[in-house]
């Protein structure tokens, strides 16, 4: 089947208008190009798959909802999720620091190799880094916040427990 057939179904284009024809032939005239001398292509008809929706705007629509599946859940989740209160101090120490926020009072926090919650990693975080770019591109701060915890993340080179300043943040096991 021809493209058109199957992306068009019903659609009907009605034939050009004739003086357009002509100037179009005119135009080919003006350049030395004869319209007989062209070479005819081979019929490059193929069965597309079938469209998902009534037209090549939903489709579209439909694949892209698909395809960011799912992403979009999450975040529409957090978006709609209270964070926890933030912590009313941030530890000084390197690495990932977890805080806990319990409304009697029992807050605490402990170091972390990277945020995670019941055993797994975050499934989405709020994430702010802060870098120094006279020095390097690497970040030498970052905080994040999730439904379930507010985390800090610390370079070593920034509290001075080593020189090399090319530090990467994890985020989960490598």
């Amino acid at each position: 089947a021809y493209f058109t057939q199957q992306v068009f179904k019903d659609a009907a284009f009605p034939a050009p208008d004739p003086a357009f024809v002509q100037i179009a032939r005119d135009h080919l005239q003006m350049h030395g190009l004869d319209p007989k001398q062209g070479s005819v292509l081979p019929d490059t008809g193929f069965t597309l798959p079938p469209l998902q929706g009534s037209n090549l705007d939903e489709h579209f629509h439909c694949i892209g909802l698909r395809s960011a599946q799912p992403w979009i859940s999450l975040a529409r989740d957090l978006s709609s999720s209270e964070l926890p209160p933030k912590p009313e101090h941030f530890d000084i120490q390197s690495g990932w620091t977890k805080y806990y926020y319990r409304p009697d009072g029992s807050s605490y926090s402990e170091h972390v190799d990277y945020p995670h919650h019941g055993g797994k990693p975050e499934e989405m975080l709020v994430f702010d880094v802060e870098t120094m770019p006279p020095y390097h591109p690497y970040a030498i701060m970052a905080c994040a916040a999730s439904k379930n915890a507010w985390y800090s993340w610390i370079s070593p080179w920034l509290l001075g427990e080593t020189e090399e300043a090319q530090h990467l943040i994890p985020l989960g096991e490598p």
